[in-house]
């Protein structure tokens, strides 16, 4: 009996270790935040890859997004936005592998400061897809929907709140990658 309970621990405590690990949330029905567990370990795997943080974690006096782009033919891509006072930044990083769910080797990582005209229509976009009250993952009939080709997901802190949604974000997404020096022709842009 002892030995059950002991095993019971250690499988429990193995499950909550890996959801700690874990840099974005697994999807709860109660606060509908999160996105699928086996998209939450993929989409974790790449942040880590990108040398990235919990987003959830960061206490700051700043607003910041994160756009996580994995193709299945070409390099993942990470972008951040932050505007902290009156500086605005835009990150954007990319490994080494083509697709897939491998994660590589960090090969770009660049920073450019940006206006605050392009500030404001980012933030147009976010409005235009009501994107602080989008679910984070569609939901058919109890089924979590995945789409095939390619994964975009944005995360949000703004005034210590958390969002993340796969739900309309393509146009945030799009003006992310525009505003990068990144050189992607529109055919990659899937």
């Amino acid at each position: 009996m002892i030995k059950i309970f002991f095993i019971v621990i250690l499988v429990l405590s193995q499950n909550l270790f890996a959801q700690d690990n874990l840099l974005v949330p697994v999807y709860n029905e109660s606060n509908q935040i999160g996105v699928d567990k086996f998209w939450a370990e993929i989409y974790s795997n790449h942040l880590i890859s990108f040398k990235e943080n919990n987003l959830q974690d960061y206490k700051c006096n700043c607003e910041v997004y994160r756009f996580l782009w994995l193709r299945s033919f070409h390099n993942p891509v990470a972008i951040t936005i932050t505007k902290n006072n009156k500086k605005i930044s835009l990150n954007w990083k990319r490994t080494d592998v083509d697709g897939d769910y491998e994660t590589g080797r960090l090969v770009e990582d660049k920073t450019i400061s940006l206006s605050s005209e392009n500030w404001d229509k980012f933030k147009e976009l976010l409005k235009a897809s009501n994107y602080w009250e989008t679910p984070s993952i569609l939901i058919e009939d109890n089924k979590i929907e995945v789409l095939d080709g390619a994964s975009w997901v944005i995360e949000g802190l703004s005034k210590n709140k958390y969002h993340i949604s796969e739900v309309n974000v393509e146009n945030i997404g799009r003006f992310l990658i525009k505003n990068t020096e990144m050189n992607i022709p529109e055919n990659e842009i899937y």
